[in-house]
C-alpha cells in the first residue's frame, strides 16, 4: 500500500472547488459509459463498470461530507486506487485542499513513484482551480 498526501491553498471558494470536482467526475463517467450524468448522480454515490486496455474497472463515487469531502475508488484486477479530497473553506474566495491517494497493490512503493504521484496530484489540484475559474467566468458571461 502506498499513500500520498498533498495539501494546498487554493484561490477559489470551497463550494466552487467542490462543484468543479462533481462536474468533472460526471463528465468523465458520462464519457466512459456513454450516458449523460449530472452532479446529482455523483453526489448520490454513483458507480459504474468501465472496460480499459488493462481490463475492467469498477469506479465508485463515495458519498462523504457534501461540500467538504469527495472520494472515488477505482477497483482493478491489479489493485485499487482511492482518492479523497478534503476541502476546508478559508474565506469566501479561498480554500485549503488536502488530497489523499491510496494505492493498494502488491508493488512496493519507492521514493521515485511517490515523487511522481505528488507532482501529478499537485497538477490535478491546479487544473481544478483553473477549471473552476474558467467555469465561473463562463457562467458570469452567460448571466447564470
Amino acid at each position: 500500500m502506498q499513500e500520498t498526501v498533498i495539501e494546498q491553498d487554493c484561490s477559489v471558494s470551497a463550494k466552487e472547488f467542490y462543484r468543479t470536482l462533481l462536474i468533472s467526475a460526471a463528465q468523465e463517467a458520462s464519457a466512459a459509459i456513454g450516458t449523460d450524468l449530472g452532479e446529482q448522480d455523483i453526489r448520490q454515490g454513483y458507480h459504474y463498470r468501465h472496460a480499459t486496455d488493462k481490463g475492467e474497472e469498477l469506479v465508485t463515487f463515495k458519498k462523504l461530507v457534501p461540500g467538504r469531502e469527495y472520494g472515488v475508488k477505482v477497483a482493478r484486477n491489479d489493485g485499487n486506487i482511492q482518492m479523497r479530497y478534503r476541502i476546508d473553506p478559508k474565506d469566501d474566495d479561498h480554500c485549503h485542499v488536502t488530497v489523499t491517494q491510496t494505492l493498494m497493490t502488491k508493488k512496493k512503493s519507492d521514493w521515485f513513484s511517490s515523487a511522481v504521484m505528488k507532482n501529478r496530484l499537485r497538477k490535478r489540484i491546479n487544473l481544478i482551480v483553473t477549471g473552476t475559474k474558467d467555469r465561473l467566468k463562463q457562467e458570469a458571461k452567460e448571466g447564470k
